[in-house]
């Protein structure tokens, strides 16, 4: 597992992108990774960002019940660096809006234990150009695992 103090992000992910618009998902990797992407909006604009993350585990005795797992979880800072003025963690939020007050956001995503079940998505776009279908365009990124856990379907 990933030490609590220790803060180098992960070699094989995260990153940088002044494209000021994409899309992020949590590594599928079954190991402890931290990944630091820092996302640029265009002509420093604001950057909107929609997130979905879960991160639980199947309870054995109550097939269909979860645990949330807290060690698993995605943090948004305000800013250019991990100094920034935090929003986060999460580890289990369907929907989550957030705004930049500047044209800069850094995004941690943490896997910290691999035997819970985590995926994370984020939706990011410059302000003035933000979708108002977010929501539904980051819903048919999701894997099925997701949709069965927020939802209870198996569609």
């Amino acid at each position: 597992s990933i030490p609590i103090n220790d803060t180098s992000p992960s070699p094989f992910c995260g990153g940088n992108d002044d494209s000021g618009a994409g899309l992020i998902t949590a590594p599928e990797d079954n190991v402890p990774y931290r990944c630091i992407w820092h996302l640029k909006a265009k002509d420093n604009g604001t950057l909107k960002a929609t997130v979905q993350v879960a991160s639980f585990l199947s309870t054995e005795t109550t097939p269909g019940t979860y645990n949330t797992c807290l060690a698993n979880y995605i943090s948004l800072y305000d800013g250019e660096t991990v100094d920034a003025p935090l929003s986060g963690p999460y580890s289990n939020d369907p929907y989550l809006d957030y705004k930049t007050t500047g044209s800069a956001l850094t995004l941690e995503i943490v896997q910290a234990d691999v035997q819970c079940s985590f995926f994370a998505l984020v939706l990011y776009e410059s302000g003035t150009s933000h979708k108002k279908n977010a929501r539904k365009e980051l819903h048919e990124s999701c894997i099925h695992m997701c949709e069965f856990y927020l939802y209870g379907s198996h569609g």
